[in-house]
């Protein structure tokens, strides 16, 4: 009996006597620990030893090389044991891209594979190598902690390629970074972008926002999307999609972005602004590959660039219970029509029924300005001044390079009251087109009734008499000389 038991007896010693790796195995290899000298090595996946016992801590390898601990020294070996980065330091992390955090002095810095320094040891923290080129680093002055997260309140951004630090200063987080632009965030969650490529980009001065994404297109262009405004920004800092009020952009994908209206739906626009699938969904999905998913009345199917219906689609009868005759992209052609048709009504008088053909224009065409302006004059004629205000909010977020829109707008604004609120827009107005006499006339009569200010009322009325202004001309040289 007892020599059937002895084989067993000495496999499960040989078992319980094998070393079993502590970690994943990375590049093939994993450290353990061995029992009897408490030093650590390296095994492959067949069990085998390929680094013997000699280290008193040992890290996961990554591209070839692992960080290990000679006595309280930490130190870099490659996949053949061999010591490729003196013991010199407290710690040492694997970063990305064949970088190292090392710590020295209680400080963070960075080291490549070969432990050549990238930056010394001089700063609270050290964050991850972004696109194989970017570093984000913290300063000393302050740190917090929220949720148990520790936070550091001075960021810069240090670029391995041209060694150039860019500070960032009041920022906490590094967000991420797509084509040389980072999106960073303060404690507050207020975001700004930061074109690291060129310091005295026009993106660097941009106002902090509440930035729900960064983008990129494939062609060397980003795109940051502002969630309240609505509003879209390139790399160089123009304004290229300007959603109406309360409109949402995201979801960028195949070149359309995802458009969500209040009180309408989604749909989708593109980058030259202009709304190409109808906001009437209650859910969409970026595109992909052609298609995107939608939902129409509790019914989900996909939709191609055209707005036209290509698979889980709902029968003939069902489109034509909801009036949907060519599908769901905006009908340029059709929202022209309506739109002249409610002109004519304008120079006919006729406010009410204009109103209703620039609807219908809008409803086409749900990025048509102009319709959105001119169903804005037509309220103020008929004097529904918060339907104008609306309206012309979107007439100008549409195109913010119309004069005359601005000028309505400021219009919309003096009569509902808010007179001095107003002085922005008409002298927006004025800057677009400085030959906008009106937009002078209304400057003069806020300042002289609103804010008792004669100087500039008077600056206004002869800007506007030098343009040729009659009425203007006789106000300036009976009452302000």
């Amino acid at each position: 009996m007892s020599k059937r038991i002895y084989p067993y007896f000495l496999l499960i010693l040989f078992i319980s006597c094998s070393p079993k790796a502590e970690s994943e195995f990375n590049d093939g290899l994993a450290f353990f620990k061995d029992s009897s000298s408490d030093l650590y090595g390296y095994l492959n996946r067949e069990n085998e030893i390929k680094i013997k016992p000699q280290f008193t801590d040992a890290r996961d390898f990554n591209g070839g090389f692992a960080p290990v601990a000679f006595e309280y020294d930490w130190g870099i070996i490659n996949t053949n044991g061999e010591k490729v980065v003196d013991f010199q330091y407290q710690d040492i992390h694997s970063n990305s891209d064949g970088f190292f955090i090392t710590t020295k002095y209680n400080k963070e810095g960075l080291i490549n594979k070969k432990g050549s320094e990238i930056i010394p040891n001089i700063y609270e923290k050290v964050g991850k190598v972004k696109v194989k080129r970017f570093v984000p680093v913290w300063n000393v002055r302050g740190t917090f902690s929220i949720n148990n997260k520790i936070y550091y309140d001075e960021l810069s951004i240090y670029d391995i390629d041209n060694k150039i630090l860019f500070p960032a200063k009041a920022y906490s987080e590094l967000d991420t970074i797509i084509n040389s632009v980072a999106l960073v965030r303060d404690l507050n969650h207020s975001e700004k972008l930061i074109d690291l490529s060129n310091p005295n980009s026009r993106l660097n001065k941009l106002d902090e926002g509440r930035i729900v994404e960064l983008y990129g297109n494939g062609d060397n262009d980003i795109f940051g999307v502002y969630l309240i405004e609505g509003i879209v920004v390139n790399k160089r800092g123009d304004s290229i999609i300007s959603g109406g009020y309360n409109d949402q952009i995201y979801g960028y994908s195949e070149g359309y972005f995802v458009l969500e209206r209040e009180g309408e739906g989604k749909g989708f626009i593109n980058e030259k602004n202009e709304i190409v699938i109808k906001p009437i969904f209650t859910e969409v999905e970026p595109f992909n590959k052609g298609k995107a998913k939608v939902t129409f009345e509790n019914v989900s199917f996909y939709i191609n660039y055209s707005g036209n219906c290509t698979g889980d689609c709902p029968t003939s009868g069902w489109f034509a219970n909801y009036g949907i005759k060519e599908g769901f992209r905006v009908n340029y052609i059709e929202s022209q029509k309506s739109h002249s048709e409610g002109l004519n009504e304008i120079r006919k008088g006729n406010y009410w029924e204009a109103e209703k053909l620039f609807s219908q224009a809008i409803k086409e065409n749900p990025g048509n300005a102009k319709a959105y302006a001119d169903r804005g004059l037509a309220n103020l004629e008929r004097e529904y001044f918060e339907d104008a205000y609306e309206d012309l909010k979107s007439a100008v977020r549409f195109n913010p390079k119309n004069a005359n829109y601005f000028y309505l707008l400021g219009v919309a604004y003096e009569k509902r009251g808010w007179e001095i609120d107003a002085i922005p827009f008409f002298r927006k107005a004025i800057r677009l087109d400085p030959t906008l006499d009106d937009a002078y006339m209304k400057l003069a009569y806020i300042y002289k009734t609103k804010l008792n200010n004669t100087k500039r009322a008077c600056e206004n009325i002869r800007s506007a008499c030098n343009l040729g202004n009659s009425k203007a001309c006789e106000a300036y040289y009976s009452f302000c000389n």
